[in-house]
This record gives C-alpha cells, sequence and structure tokens, in this order.
C-alpha cells in the first residue's frame, strides 16, 4: 500500500542524521560501570565490617544503589548499535562486548528505500539497499517524526517512500496522520498578573490557542481555556494532584469531570471525558522517566485500549465504533509537538493536556526567548 508523505516542518537539515550510539559510549559504559561498582562493593565492605566510621556503617541503601547501577552500566554497554545519514550515504555499525562488531559504509547510489515500519505501537524505519537493509535503532511515536527522516533520504538520496506496516490500527493512524498539522505547545512564565500558560503556535509562529495554568492553592491546580486566543475563559478545570478526576465547567455550567487513572509504577497515566453531545474522548500518556520528561500523549475519539473498564469500553464501541487517533502530543515538556489529525477534537486536545499539567504535570525549565 503507497502512503502519501506530505512535505515535513521539521528542523533536520541536508547535512546530516545519526541515532543510536557509537563505540566510545559502550567503552566509556564499561570503565563507568566498573569504577561505580567497585566504588559500590567498596562502600559495602567498610559497611559490613565498621572500618568507615558511624557515616559508613548507616550507608546500606546507598551502596546498593551504586552497586546496582553500576552493573546495569556494564549490562547497556555490552551491545552498542548506531548509523548516521550523511553525504556519504548511510554508515552502520554495531559491537559486542565493546571490540567485536563491525561498520559498513552505503553509498547513496545503492540506496533504493525509506520503508516506514512499525513495532512496539511505535513507527520504525528501515533504510533499503542493493544488497540488504538496516532498520535506524531509533522509534518514534508521532508518525511526522519518521516522516521527517523518510523526507530527508528523499531530498538527500533521492529514495523512494514505501510503507510496511502490517498492523491495520498503525496503518489508519500513518495515513491519519500524513496530512496532520504540527503545532508547537510551549509554557510561558508567569509574569505580573499574567499566570503561566501552555501556548499553542503553529510553525509561522501564528497563535493557535492557550492553556492558562492558574496559581496551586491548598494543593488545587486550576487551569482555564479561552475558546480563541485573547477572550475569555470558555473552560474551567480545576483538580487536586493526587485526586482521580479534574472538575470541568463549561462556561457557568458544569460539565462531567475528566477522570484520571495512573499505573502502579506511574510511567502511563490514562485520561476519559464525555462532552456535551456524548462523545467519549480518552488519551494515554506514557513517560520512561520519574520526570515525566520527555513524554507521549495519544489522544482519542472513544476510549483506547487499557481507558476505563471493559463494559465502558464495549458500549463506546456500539456508540461511536473502534477508538481513533486525533492527536498525538510529543517531546520533552517545555517545548513539545501537537500533531492534529481531526480538528473536531480541538477542544478535548486542550482539555486533556489542562488535566495533564493539573494531575501529573512533567518537571521542567522555561525554555529561554
Amino acid at each position: 500500500m503507497a502512503l502519501e508523505m506530505s512535505e515535513t516542518d521539521t528542523d533536520v537539515e541536508l547535512g546530516k542524521l545519526e541515532f543510536g550510539y557509537k563505540r566510545w559510549i559502550g567503552i566509556a559504559g564499561l570503565l563507568g560501570g566498573i569504577l561505580v561498582t567497585a566504588a559500590g562493593v567498596y562502600a559495602a565492605m567498610n559497611t559490613a565490617w565498621g572500618t568507615g566510621g558511624a557515616g559508613a556503617r548507616g550507608s546500606g541503601k546507598l551502596t546498593g544503589y551504586l552497586i546496582l547501577f553500576g552493573l546495569l552500566l556494564l549490562g547497556g554497554s555490552f551491545k552498542v548499535k548506531g548509523c548516521a545519514l550523511n553525504s556519504d550515504g548511510l554508515n552502520f555499525w554495531s559491537y559486542f562486548f565493546w571490540v567485536i562488531g563491525s561498520k559498513r559504509t552505503v553509498a547513496p547510489h545503492e540506496i533504493s528505500h525509506f520503508s516506514l515500519g512499525e513495532r512496539n505501537g511505535k513507527f520504525t524505519v528501515t533504510v533499503k539497499f542493493a544488497d540488504g537493509e538496516h532498520e535506524i535503532p531509533q522509534q518514534w511515536a508521532a508518525l511526522k517524526d519518521a516522516q521527517a527522516v523518510i523526507d530527508f533520504g528523499n531530498r538527500c538520496y533521492g529514495a523512494e517512500a514505501e510503507v510496511a506496516i502490517t498492523d491495520s490500527k498503525m496503518l489508519n493512524e500513518a495515513a491519519a496522520f500524513a496530512k496532520a498539522n504540527r503545532l508547537e505547545v510551549r509554557p510561558v512564565k508567569a509574569t505580573g498578573d499574567a499566570s503561566e500558560r501552555l501556548v499553542f503556535s503553529y510553525a509561522s509562529n501564528k497563535a493557535a490557542g492557550e492553556v492558562r495554568v492558574l496559581k496551586r492553592f491548598f494543593r488545587t491546580t486550576r487551569a482555564t481555556i479561552p475558546e480563541a486566543v485573547g477572550e475569555a475563559a470558555r473552560w474551567k478545570l480545576a483538580g487536586r494532584f493526587w485526586g482521580r478526576h479534574v472538575r470541568v465547567q463549561d462556561g457557568d455550567s458544569d460539565a462531567m469531570d475528566i477522570k484520571i487513572k495512573a499505573a502502579f509504577l506511574g510511567q502511563s497515566w490514562t485520561f476519559q471525558w464525555r462532552d456535551e453531545k456524548g462523545i467519549v474522548w480518552s488519551a494515554v500518556m506514557t513517560t520512561e522517566v520519574e520526570t515525566r520528561t520527555p513524554f507521549t500523549m495519544k489522544m482519542y475519539r472513544g476510549l483506547a485500549d487499557g481507558v476505563g473498564s471493559a463494559s465502558e469500553r464495549t458500549d463506546c464501541g456500539s456508540t461511536q465504533g473502534e477508538p481513533v487517533v486525533v492527536a498525538i502530543a510529543n517531546g520533552p515538556a517545555n517545548d513539545f509537538s501537537l500533531d492534529v489529525a481531526d480538528d473536531s477534537g480541538w477542544a478535548w486536545m486542550r482539555l486533556a493536556l489542562g488535566a495533564m499539567w493539573i494531575r501529573c504535570r512533567p518537571s521542567y525549565s522555561f525554555k529561554k526567548a
């Protein structure tokens, strides 16, 4: 199946793209792992024998963390792979046990296709050439980011784009987001009487909307959302950072609360809401770090897998059909992208981000102007 690729707004330049890790990263991980593990073992010996003083005797947890971190460094450095795309073509490498491995360069004229694939709910890109293929060692939550790499290959090498996605849901998502609008979202620091804001803008810097995040009061965060920039607030949000609901008001009328559920280990959050027309919306936020930045939030019309109860998903599916991804927010919290495939979910996109900022706000620093 052919997928029409749109022109993509991206910071990628024609010069060079790099993915994965270089060989010296693995060697640095080996040396760092040995040093940290040795320091942990030495501290543990002092703690056990009582030769390190009162401070050392009470440092059992610290020594355990040092040893664990050192072993993780060692384990992560066993295998290193990466690739670079530049004017010389495709350079890729893979090393095991720090010294065993290979490196190869594929000339530009040998590169024929950049293939879009998927794995574990994310997009992949595979470079195909005369006598083989190489999958770029990175996965992307947003199609636009994978598409930027494919566009790079087309501009630099004249390579054709193809789609090798077999999962029907991911294929539908790719088709929906191939021509999606990309907005940039950036937190702006409070100044004077103005509250902190999440500002939405197009690539041309034209304002597209905002979420005004008000100051905390007794552990409660409030947010307001105007229908358009410069207008009075239409939506009002209020909730506690430990609560399972964020209260929503549409003008002076109460709307349905946004229900929020956190995973046991705190690596994902789900959001669900029903609008005044009875349409159910949901969102799933995932992150791999405790600071919750970078993060990915997929927003759906309907209940996504894992959101709500099984009976709620069945009822929603019978009335609205399968859940459809309408937008994806992705990136570091101080400056992330919002890819919009369906404008009908514009209100929900801002509500979901406002609720996320209330319930599980990422740790971030404001980006300098």
